[in-house]
């Protein structure tokens, strides 16, 4: 299924959709931890996420972990497990292929390709290597691809399209992270949107410039580029979050590319539910700026002809 330009779709994500990041498939208790991508049209997908003991086993290298397993943990080092993870991704596309309400698979989520121990694949390789197994059992549902390192927009700088059909690249944006991310892991300078941010001036052309690599891509090989996470943190000085917020999304609609917030009721930093408070984690008693901006683009999504 591909999405045209004039029926582009507006997302949160918090609820399950696709089983997207390698904590997906390597460990089974974090499953119910991450977040994924919830089409604001109303499909909701619950049923067989309620019986996850089903997968049991999948994890052929012996353990199961609570939180979150990153794609640095031995999947660029080690090519048993760069054998299951295609072979996960082939199981998931035979069980998931007939699930009306999954709009696609993202193969990984923020890929991280530090070190290729030698023997095993690249993300590139890798990466068509999941694709392939999961075309040759569901023809086609979209395949969502991000780019090393960790799913940022200047990682498509290094990828090439996958010689596999319906395929979506997508990016996460969180530039400048010390403004996104400002107090997330502990103190912070107190950095404002639009202004100076470590040095550099940020404002919406610096939010274009940052994502050229993007729009580069989408221009030299005409594919479908989705946002998969874009988001500020709610304390972000004078509401300045909401100035960025309604940036970024201008700009991803100029250019024609789906987008999904990060995140609904995940953690109160993220939500656009809560004020500019971070003492304050009740939802807020009327809209917030931010969830404003994100209202007014739900407010012209039209329903897919699923």
């Amino acid at each position: 299924m591909t999405m045209q330009s004039s029926c582009r779709l507006h997302w949160m994500g918090g609820v399950f959709m696709a089983m997207s990041t390698l904590a997906s498939v390597m460990n089974v208790p974090a499953l119910a931890a991450n977040p994924a991508l919830l089409p604001r049209d109303h499909v909701y997908f619950r049923a067989d996420f309620e019986t996850t003991d089903a997968l049991d086993g999948w994890n052929g290298l012996g353990r199961f972990e609570t939180g979150y397993v990153g794609s640095d943990d031995r999947l660029f080092t080690d090519p048993a497990c760069q054998t299951k993870f295609v072979e996960v991704w082939g199981r998931l596309a035979k069980r998931y292929k007939d699930a009306k309400a999954i709009w696609g698979y993202d193969l990984v989520n923020e890929p991280v390709e530090d070190f290729v121990e030698e023997g095993c694949d690249d993300w590139q390789a890798l990466a068509e290597r999941a694709a392939r197994a999961i075309r040759a059992i569901d023809p086609q549902r979209a395949i969502i691809v991000e780019p090393a390192s960790w799913g940022g927009p200047g990682g498509l700088s290094d990828l090439v399209p996958l010689p596999v059909s319906n395929v979506i690249y997508s990016v996460h944006m969180y530039l400048p992270h010390a403004f996104t991310h400002q107090g997330v892991y502990g103190p912070d300078p107190a950095w404002r949107y639009p202004g100076v941010v470590e040095g550099k001036q940020w404002d919406k052309a610096q939010l274009e410039a940052a994502l050229r690599p993007v729009i580069e891509f989408q221009r030299t090989y005409g594919v479908h580029i989705y946002i998969g996470e874009f988001s500020a943190i709610r304390w972000a000085p004078d509401d300045s979050a909401g100035r960025y917020l309604k940036d970024l999304v201008e700009i991803f609609e100029a250019h024609g590319w789906d987008w999904s917030y990060h995140a609904f009721r995940e953690w109160s930093g993220w939500s656009v539910q809560h004020g500019s408070d971070r003492n304050n984690t009740t939802p807020a008693a009327t809209p917030t700026d931010r969830q404003r901006v994100l209202q007014h683009w739900f407010a012209q999504n039209q329903k897919p002809k699923w």
